[in-house]
């Protein structure tokens, strides 16, 4: 399937788009947005150490993911939601995303298979709620393992240097299934199979 060309537009902020018209716009390149039922959002800048923690699991995750051939971990990007009665389209651009190797070819535009792993880190910058909007957009569209990271510089004191791993399908998808602290160890979840890393080791 061919690409729409993109085209440069002033965001109507009245106007619903689809995620197709927002896969076409050409928006500023130095920003970050998402569709999120049909508005299009700016998206926070991250701080330090988001960018940080965000290097290091792509490195980590990166290499062992590639070392054993099980698919590849991409950087943000947009992903097609699809949310039952919404007027409008939603494209999510989740920190982080692992694909098997069979969901990665695919047309241009949008991504709209299933991620086998969302990662989003928290960033005090973020819109109050976000966090919970999204992962209430994602168990819509039928996600399941996300994991949530909360960097010990940049975080509620009480979550700073924990991981939340939620699966969205079970009957706990509102709450996190495990909450991990420095001590714990950060496993593949039957996702990246033989994975686990230290909890602490991602924010040293």
């Amino acid at each position: 399937m061919t690409a729409l060309p993109a085209r440069k537009v002033e965001i109507e902020h009245q106007q619903l788009y689809t995620a197709e018209e927002f896969m076409t716009l050409a928006l500023d390149p130095g920003k970050r947005y998402e569709l999120v039922k049909g508005i299009i959002k700016e998206m926070s800048h991250p701080g330090r150490e988001h960018m940080r923690v965000s290097s290091r699991l792509m490195l980590v995750l990166g290499n062992y993911t590639q070392a054993n051939n099980l698919g590849e971990v991409l950087t943000p990007g947009g992903f097609k939601l699809n949310i039952p009665s919404s007027k409008g389209g939603t494209v999510r651009s989740p920190d982080l995303t692992f694909l098997v190797n069979e969901k990665l070819a695919g047309p241009p535009g949008a991504i709209t298979d299933v991620p086998d792993l969302a990662i989003e880190v928290y960033s005090p910058n973020d819109e109050p709620g976000e966090l919970r909007k999204k992962l209430a957009d994602y168990q819509q569209s039928g996600w399941n393992l996300v994991w949530v990271i909360y960097p010990p510089l940049s975080s509620p004191k009480r979550k700073a240097g924990t991981i939340e791993v939620y699966r969205l399908q079970e009957e706990t998808g509102h709450k996190p299934a495990l909450t991990l602290g420095p001590k714990d160890i950060l496993r593949g979840d039957g996702i990246l199979e033989g994975f686990h890393i230290e909890v602490a080791a991602l924010f040293k």
